[in-house]
């Protein structure tokens, strides 16, 4: 699998499968994608390698761990994150993925920082937080 920016500058390329997707409503995500919740995937940073350049911005995560977004030098678009607190896995965005991936988030976290307006799809978990154990996979 590749997750790439809309220019092809930068991409991840990724050896195994996601481990984890859902839908991130914290206060980081929304203020680097500009967007009201962010679909994240997520795969284990050792089955990843990166192309290209891209620019980073890190921030320390509620959590008190340090979480890292990078785009793309050129087109600006970002393109993956690393987050501590889930043992530095790399997280793109659905999006990046291309067409024929299927996005099939497991639940909805940090549900406390939602966006106002946000209305939330009743059939996933919700947690106000970043839940201790998320729930498996339907």
């Amino acid at each position: 699998m590749r997750a790439s920016c809309g220019c092809g500058q930068l991409h991840v390329d990724f050896a195994v499968p996601p481990a984890l997707q859902f839908v991130c409503h914290c206060a980081d995500c929304r203020a680097v994608t500009g967007e009201p919740m962010t679909g994240a995937v997520f795969f284990p940073r050792a089955a990843s390698t990166v192309h290209g350049e891209g620019r980073d911005t890190t921030m320390v995560a509620a959590s008190g761990q340090p979480k890292r977004y990078v785009a793309c030098t050129a087109c600006g678009d970002m393109v993956f994150g690393e987050v501590n607190v889930l043992g530095g896995m790399c997280a793109v965005r659905p999006e990046t993925l291309g067409e024929a991936f299927t996005f099939a988030p497991m639940c909805h976290v940090w549900t406390s920082e939602k966006a106002d307006g946000v209305e939330l799809s009743s059939d996933l978990p919700q947690f106000p937080r970043a839940p201790t154990r998320l729930p498996s996979r339907r």
